[in-house]
C-alpha cells in the first residue's frame, strides 16, 4: 500500500459507535444539570485499525520513565512504508486506575495521534449534553459545581458529529441530525411531553460511487468498520473470491467484490445502531430474515445480501412504527 493511502486511511474518521465519552465538568442552570463531554479512542480500537491497515506491518514498544518527580511511559510506534520502518514516539504519565496498563494505553494513544490516528477528535466543538435518568454513557461521580463538590448518577446519550467529522457513508436520521446544535451549542432542553415525532432511522445501501474513491481505503474502512481482524482478511478475500490475499495484494476489481460482499452488513448494523439497538437485539432481528441462528456480528458474512439488509430494515421499522403511542 502506498504512503499516500496509509496515512490517508490512518486518519480517516472512526464510526461513531467506535468512539467513546467521558465527562470532562459539569455546571446546572435553569433546566438541570448539563455536562462538558470529550471523545476518545480506546487503546483496541486503535491496535483494530492499525491491524485492518497494516497487518503485521507495525509494531510499538513502551519505555517508563521519570520526569519532574512524575511517572509515565513512552510509547515507540513504528509502521513499515515500503522497505523503511518509520517511529514516531509519545508519552503519557501513568494511570491511576490499573497504571501500568493504562500507562501503557495512554501512551499507545498518544502515539497514534502523532501518526493521525483520531487526531482530527481535537478539532470537534465542545459538546454540553443533558444528565438524564438513563442514557448509554453512565455518571456516577462527584463534579465540582458552582465551586462546590456535588454528587451524580445518571446517563447521557452521544452527541452527534458535525458531518465533516464523520465517515463519507455515514448518515445519521434527521431526528439525530437535527438535535445536533442542541447538543453542541445550547443548554438541555426539557423533554418535550408531546407525541413523538415518528421519525425513524435512515438507511442507505448504495456503497461509494466508484469514480473518484480509492478502493484499498475503501476496503480497509469497511474492515476497519466491521472489526475484522488482520488474520480473518485472507479467508474474507477467499470466500468472496475462490483466494486468500491481503488488501495489498488484490486487485481493484477483487476489492469491489469483497466489498459488494460485506457492505450490506455494516450498512445494517449502522441502522440498528442509529434505532438504538443493541447487538443482541439486531442480530435476533437478521436471525428472521436469514433463517439460521446468529451469535456474533461476524455470522452476517456472505449471508446477508443487500436484499436481505433492506427486508431486515423495514421489518424493525415496522416494529418500531407499531410501538410509538397512537
Amino acid at each position: 500500500m502506498e504512503e499516500r493511502t496509509i496515512m490517508e486511511t490512518l486518519k480517516a474518521p472512526f464510526q461513531p459507535s467506535e468512539i467513546e465519552w467521558r465527562v470532562q465538568s459539569a455546571t446546572r442552570n435553569q433546566n438541570g444539570v448539563r455536562l462538558l463531554v470529550v471523545p476518545y479512542i480506546t487503546a483496541r480500537g486503535i491496535m483494530d485499525r492499525l491491524d485492518a491497515i497494516l497487518g503485521a506491518q507495525w509494531t510499538s514498544t513502551f519505555q517508563q520513565m521519570k520526569i519532574a518527580g512524575k511517572e509515565g511511559f513512552g510509547c515507540s510506534l513504528s509502521i513499515k512504508i515500503g522497505d523503511e520502518w518509520i517511529t514516531r514516539t509519545d508519552g503519557a504519565e501513568v494511570s491511576d486506575i490499573e497504571s501500568i496498563k493504562g500507562g501503557h494505553s495512554n501512551a499507545l494513544k498518544r502515539a497514534a495521534v502523532q501518526w493521525g490516528v483520531g487526531r482530527y477528535l481535537y478539532d470537534l466543538p465542545k459538546f454540553w449534553v443533558p444528565l438524564k435518568d438513563r442514557g448509554n454513557n453512565y455518571v456516577n461521580g462527584k463534579f465540582k459545581i458552582s465551586g462546590k463538590d456535588e454528587y451524580l448518577k445518571g446517563g447521557f446519550d452521544d452527541p452527534q458529529l458535525p458531518k465533516e467529522f464523520l465517515p463519507a457513508d455515514f448518515k445519521y436520521s434527521n431526528s439525530q441530525g437535527n438535535s445536533q446544535q442542541q447538543q453542541s451549542q445550547q443548554p438541555p432542553q426539557r423533554p418535550s411531553q408531546g407525541k413523538p415525532s415518528g421519525q425513524q432511522p435512515s438507511a442507505s445501501n448504495q456503497p461509494p460511487a466508484s469514480q473518484g474513491t480509492d478502493p484499498k481505503l475503501a476496503v480497509t474502512q469497511l474492515l476497519t468498520d466491521l472489526q475484522v481482524k488482520r488474520e480473518h482478511v485472507e479467508h474474507l478475500f477467499h470466500r468472496a473470491i475462490g483466494q486468500k490475499m491481503t488488501v495489498g495484494q488484490a486487485t481493484t476489481e477483487q476489492l469491489r467484490e469483497l466489498y459488494k460482499a460485506l457492505y450490506p452488513v455494516r450498512t445494517y448494523l449502522n441502522f440498528c445502531h442509529q434505532a438504538g439497538l443493541s447487538m443482541e437485539k439486531a442480530l435476533y432481528f437478521a436471525q428472521i430474515t436469514v433463517r439460521e441462528p446468529l451469535n456474533e456480528p461476524h455470522n452476517l458474512f456472505f449471508k446477508m445480501n443487500k436484499s436481505i439488509a433492506d427486508r431486515t430494515i423495514e421489518m424493525i421499522k415496522e416494529d418500531m412504527a407499531q410501538q410509538q403511542p397512537a
